[in-house]
This record gives structure tokens, sequence and C-alpha cells, in this order.
């Protein structure tokens, strides 16, 4: 077991399977596993001097440490829990890397939203690794091929896998 902190989940395992249940007529979905993707969290502190004095806000970022995605987020709750270390996804992203991409990130997407012109002094307030987890739902039916689903285990929000079977 590793403790790890994550997105505090919203959705619990008979949640996730309800959803698919109501959207699966015909489909009997059964959870699979539970796991955890990584991103980088960093909430920076983003000040900008205008003609009516400075302005200063906080402005929180995630980077998804296997896409190098960034973008910013509303607040959410974290907590730490243990997990099984094969239900934990291993991000590839370096911190320094995923930092300097979130400064860029910020930075841009701020001064788009204030129509700022001066560039902006952005210090780090914290920072951690954090998991999003989700639900793998398998849906299967006699005579059909079975499908999977992903269940965002904060949302509850889901995407049909396309799983392509590895040749023997």
């Amino acid at each position: 077991m590793e403790k790890i902190l994550t997105i505090k989940q919203n959705i619990n395992q008979i949640r996730a399977i309800d959803i698919i249940d109501n959207l699966s007529e015909y489909y009997i979905p059964q959870v699979q596993k539970k796991l955890y993707y990584p991103y980088y969290w960093f909430l920076f502190k983003y000040s900008v001097k205008t003609i009516f004095g400075e302005k200063t806000i906080r402005v929180p970022c995630i980077i998804d440490m296997l896409n190098k995605q960034a973008s910013t987020v509303d607040d959410f709750e974290r907590e730490f829990i243990a997990v099984e270390q094969e239900n934990i996804i291993q991000g590839k992203l370096k911190k320094l890397e995923a930092l300097k991409s979130a400064k860029s990130y910020i930075i841009h997407a701020v001064m788009h939203k204030l129509k700022s012109l001066i560039y902006p002094e952005i210090e780090l307030l914290e920072e951690n690794v954090v998991y999003r987890p989700f639900w793998i739902i398998k849906c299967d039916r006699s005579g059909y091929n079975s499908f999977k689903v992903m269940v965002d285990g904060v949302t509850g929000k889901f995407q049909i896998l396309n799983i392509v079977k590895e040749a023997k």
C-alpha cells in the first residue's frame, strides 16, 4: 500500500455502476478496477500592476503527468488515502518541466483574461502531486461484444474506452 494525495472522491463504486446501468439497458456493468491518474498541482500568486493599482489573484493549475496538458482549475478537496501500488498510474513528467509549463500557461491565461499588457509577477505558493480516481467498468451482454467504460470518481462523467485487443 502507498499513501497518496487524491482529489476527494464523490462517486463511489455503487454510484459508478448505477450511472452506467441506467444508460446501458441490456448490458450488465461490473467494476473491474479503480485507478488513480496523476497530476502535478500548483497554486500560484499572480500579481500585475495596472493604472488602478496592483491586482493580485491566486490561481491553481494542474498538469497532466502523462499528456502534459495544463489547465486552471477550481479549488477542490484533497485527502490522503492508502492505495495498492498496482492501481496508481505512474506519471512520466518531471517536476521542473511541469512547473515551467504551469507558469507559462498561467501567465498566458491570466494575461488574456485580465487583458493585461504588463508582464506579471508570479510566485509559487504550494505544489503537490495529486491523483484523480477513476472507475473502470466492464459491460457484458450475452452474445455481444463487451466494452469498458471509465467513470470519473469526482464528477461521474464517463467515457467509453477504445481498447484494442493484443495480437497473440
